[in-house]
């Protein structure tokens, strides 16, 4: 039987299910792990020194300036076995960092922990006072304070004493925290496609974007007229409209990239939309023909990607 990939994107998390179901029909998987102990394990025992000499050739689309200098992706690889009922699969595990990831990281818990720590001080500044009297409404507030915070991990706190002589105390767990940041910038991508470079595994995982916008734009940008149609000849006539809409669009920006122009197909066609033409004929049976004025941008595109101009449609124009 034939091996296929099978790309997980990042909205759909492996399982343990997932990977037993892809062995069973000779599948390849590669997607990210949510984090668990055992993923936290296998992220840790990777040192830093160790991603900083692994660096992965994968680059993306997107443009780095001079003054914006791009900072590489990293990983490394680890065994990752995974246990599903009753057996187990000797799979492996890419460790990535990256520093967008490690950025969003450290700001998220920033917010976070400030947020937890802003309303524990304000906590303390109420207790004794009016309803915070009670132990019970004072423990129930700071519950509600770290339900759902993903930094309440990070903050010890504790709350003593009998009612109306309440004392709160709470810090930062210096240990917790380092060890979270340890955690920043990275992620676990598992797979049993062994013949994957560690770049070949980064590069397939990142395309999966692309699939998932171009999937969004069948639902969006396309603006299909809408028709009800009941027949399966004619929903299928629509799909395979759509779909040549959409094949237009891709075509669009891959002759875009391969010019050297980074722009979208939607920024494309926004542009021309406004672009018109007059076509006037008198009772004397004279005629003017006239193209609107072109935008530097509209020239610009029709340049690199050598477009004739639009004037030579509006020869032979019908009488």
């Amino acid at each position: 039987m034939a091996v296929r990939p099978l790309v997980v994107g990042d909205c759909k998390m492996i399982t343990p299910a997932a990977v037993a179901a892809a062995h069973e029909h000779n599948l390849y998987y590669l997607g990210p792990w949510e984090s668990s102990n055992a993923v936290r394990t296998a992220i840790g025992g990777v040192s830093n020194a160790e991603l900083a000499a692994s660096e992965l050739s994968y680059r993306p689309k997107r443009h780095f300036s001079a003054d914006r200098p791009f900072v590489p992706y990293r990983g490394v690889w680890r065994p990752f076995p995974v246990t599903y009922d009753g057996k187990t699969y000797h799979d492996r595990a890419l460790v990535v960092w990256s520093v967008g990831k490690q950025r969003l990281d450290e700001q998220k818990r920033k917010h976070y922990l400030k947020k937890l720590l802003n309303r524990l001080d304000e906590i303390h500044r109420h207790l004794n006072r009016g309803r915070y009297i009670k132990h019970e409404y004072a423990a129930h507030q700071i519950g509600l304070a770290q339900r759902g915070n993903p930094a309440k991990g990070l903050v010890t706190v504790e709350l003593t004493g009998e009612d109306r002589h309440l004392e709160l105390s709470f810090r930062i767990d210096r240990d917790a925290l380092a060890q979270a940041q340890a955690l920043d910038g990275k992620y676990l991508l598992g797979t049993n496609a062994s013949h994957l470079s560690a770049s070949e595994a980064l590069t397939w995982f990142k395309a999966q974007d692309g699939v998932e916008k171009r999937n969004g734009d069948l639902k969006g940008p396309l603006r299909v007229r809408p028709l009800y149609l009941q027949s399966d000849q004619r929903i299928e006539g629509l799909v395979f409209i759509n779909l040549l809409a959409l094949l237009v669009r891709a075509l669009l920006e891959l002759r875009c990239r391969r010019a050297g122009l980074n722009y979208t197909a939607g920024r494309v066609l926004r542009a021309f939309e406004p672009l018109y033409a007059t076509d006037q004929v008198f009772v004397d049976g004279s005629r003017l023909t006239q193209l609107g004025e072109m935008t530097p941008f509209q020239q610009r595109v029709l340049d690199r990607l050598h477009v004739p101009s639009p004037t030579r449609y509006l020869h032979n124009l019908p009488g």
